[in-house]
């Protein structure tokens, strides 16, 4: 990985996305987003950067930080589905006992 000042802004994003891809190439069409939250959450805490240690010591924690929100809101999105969708799956005689 390249460091703030040995890289553009594009090729730190396409370094991201190459390294979420490989990790979780079940996720294609969420990557743009996932990369788009851990660039934020790197501007957000830009202040605590060092230079003198290792760029990716300090992105590789931010960037999981940011993988597992998404996971958790997927998660939390799941669960939080009408009970009635799944009430469509049965036939109309047993529907109309639960409703």
């Amino acid at each position: 990985m390249c460091s703030p000042t040995a890289c553009s802004f594009d090729e730190f994003a396409g370094h991201l996305r190459e390294c979420l891809r490989r990790q979780f190439d079940y996720l294609q069409d969420d990557i743009k987003d996932i990369v788009q939250e851990i660039l934020l959450a790197l501007h957000d805490n830009l202040h605590t950067y060092r230079s003198d240690k290792r760029l990716t010591n300090w992105v590789h924690p931010r960037a999981c930080y940011v993988v597992t929100d998404f996971f958790a809101a997927r998660d939390r999105g799941a669960r939080q589905s009408p009970i009635t969708s799944i009430f469509s799956l049965f036939p109309e005689r047993i529907r109309a006992g639960y409703q």
